[in-house]
């Protein structure tokens, strides 16, 4: 395992200095792709799957880091897996806290509807479950796992496998450009990258090499962070734990709270509110939804 700090910025191409003039040629072929997608109907790079939220980031997500923070119980990896789903590009779930086989659990949950439970308490037999995972696989060609939590993951290493996904079999399915990377939890995968490092600064290491390997492959990468537990009231941008990194790097900073006065209802939602409090490309603002922990499920509020 690398337990050194990594090359940072010295593992990037100097950077260009560009007159003004020279950018009007790439601004325009930029143009050009995007009116191209918007004619055709199809996306110009990932989405969140959540109309509402979508529209306050500016309609998809851009290049760069965004971070998900959550309180406990409200369905942060959830909410991180309904993402990779709906995206509607190729997209890679790094996993670093739950295995593989529990990440396709919850995954066959919010699918077919399944309860969470009953997959694990032996109520169904081994070709029902088959069934429900071929289902599954069947609805989600676009999406890939990497269980970090049985092996390690140098960013290199991240950077091949993303490039192994964007150009598998069955991305002529995809309904728009780019690709997507999600990373579950920053803070265990910097834990197991550099084990020997004070937190603050191997998160600083890891916010580093998550951003480098974003601007260097044109994605969005979603890093789902850690709540700094005296901010859990706040719901701003300055609450993840750790590093500040996480709120001046990314492009948009993302909140889940659970809505305390709304209790669960008889059939097993309960409401959550997602906040955008930091967004470099489109406004800040809120979202209601409703979340279903057997299921694994979030939906906008008022949908369903």
């Amino acid at each position: 395992m690398n337990d050194a700090a990594p090359k940072g910025s010295q593992s990037l191409p100097l950077a260009t200095p560009y007159p003004i003039a020279s950018l009007v040629g790439l601004l325009a072929t930029d143009a050009e792709r995007r009116r191209a997608a918007f004619q055709a109907g199809r996306q110009t790079g990932p989405v969140t799957g959540l109309p509402k939220l979508d529209r306050i980031l500016g309609g998809r997500l851009e290049t760069g880091i965004y971070v998900l923070h959550a309180a406990p119980g409200a369905g942060k990896t959830a909410l991180a897996l309904g993402i990779a789903s709906g995206c509607g590009v190729p997209a890679l779930f790094v996993s670093a806290e739950v295995g593989a086989l529990e990440i396709l659990r919850r995954l066959i949950a919010r699918t077919t509807g399944e309860y969470l439970g009953r997959l694990k308490s032996g109520e169904l037999t081994g070709d029902t479950v088959r069934g429900l995972a071929e289902k599954t696989a069947k609805a989600l060609p676009l999406l890939s796992l990497l269980d970090v939590a049985s092996g390690s993951a140098p960013t290199e290493h991240l950077a091949t496998v993303m490039d192994s996904v964007r150009h598998a079999p069955g991305v002529e399915m995809a309904k728009g450009d780019g690709s997507l990377m999600i990373v579950d939890s920053a803070h265990t995968w910097a834990a197991r990258m550099w084990p020997d490092k004070e937190e603050y600064p191997r998160l600083g290491f890891a916010l580093e090499e998550l951003e480098s390997l974003a601007r260097r492959m044109d994605i969005p990468v979603l890093v789902i962070a850690e709540r700094n537990r005296a901010s859990m009231k706040n719901e701003g941008q300055s609450s993840s734990a750790g590093s500040r990194r996480f709120e001046y790097a990314a492009e948009g900073v993302i909140g889940l709270e659970p809505v305390e006065k709304d209790a669960e209802d008889n059939d097993g939602w309960k409401t959550v509110k997602l906040s955008v409090s930091k967004n470099r490309h489109g406004s800040c603002g809120e979202v209601l939804l409703k979340w279903h922990g057997a299921m694994q499920k979030h939906i906008e509020k008022g949908e369903g």
